[in-house]
């Protein structure tokens, strides 16, 4: 994604596997709390610059979201899981530059500064 965006590609679409599981909402609310390393993936919050304190790699120049972007995503994203329609371990999060895409519809995401260096 960062690869991309430093290229100035006008729409990217990221397909994100991961071996950790989103958590369902009734175990982890991303308004109440910032999530820990088994709530997930911290390779795909770091996009939004949350750096969870667990993670074995150092992601804080990854951001390339808006941090306040971060609950919304995650709330849809769990939305959907609870529907079973993902995410799960085997079903791809897609992020689409512009915006974060699932069955629910889009929700709005510019890059940091309107692009990265």
């Amino acid at each position: 994604l960062i690869g991309m965006l430093q290229r100035k590609v006008r729409s990217v679409v990221v397909f994100h596997n991961s071996e950790v599981a989103l958590k369902p909402r009734a175990d982890f609310d991303p308004f109440q709390r910032k999530p820990k390393a088994d709530d997930i993936a911290d390779d795909l919050a770091c996009f939004f610059g949350i750096n969870i304190p667990d993670a074995v790699v150092d992601y804080k120049r990854n951001q390339v979201f808006r941090e306040d972007d971060f609950p919304d995503v995650v709330t849809r994203l769990q939305e959907a899981q609870a529907e079973g329609r993902g995410p799960s371990r085997t079903a791809g999060t897609a992020l689409r530059l512009g915006f974060a895409a699932t069955s629910l519809g889009c929700i709005f995401l510019e890059p940091l500064n309107g692009r990265i260096s």
